[in-house]
């Protein structure tokens, strides 16, 4: 999980870069305020979700996408398969792994916020 966040942050020069990103560019609600209950479970709704639509195709499968078209329209000569069928099987080949990481992302920011409103609420 924190590999998934490395890779977020590291887009943007780390913690402090992504979280300065959030407050002046996407101008998230609260971004700059220590928030707790509902606003901070809001604010960090939004921000996961910022970080799924960062979600982007690494330069490796980029620079290799002209070859898996190939290979895919060959599979589609041979196999009978429609362009449809060829264009879901390529997204599927590129597209997954970084879908995975911004989902590992989201997984760790709602597990450490649960976790502090554990600990918040043991203290009430």
């Amino acid at each position: 999980m924190r590999a998934a966040a490395n890779q977020l942050w590291t887009c943007f020069g780390g913690v402090r870069g992504y979280a300065r990103y959030l407050k002046e560019s996407v101008q998230l609600p609260g971004a700059g305020l220590a928030l707790s209950g509902g606003a901070a479970w809001h604010r960090l709704v939004a921000e996961t979700e910022i970080a799924i639509r960062l979600a982007h195709l690494p330069r490796e499968a980029v620079a290799g996408f002209d070859c898996l078209v190939v290979q895919l329209e060959g599979a589609r000569v041979l196999g009978g398969q429609n362009r449809e069928h060829v264009v879901q099987r390529l997204m599927h080949a590129v597209a997954m792994a970084p879908l995975q990481s911004a989902a590992n992302y989201v997984v760790s920011r709602m597990a450490w916020a649960l976790k502090r409103q554990k600990i918040a609420a043991m203290h009430w």
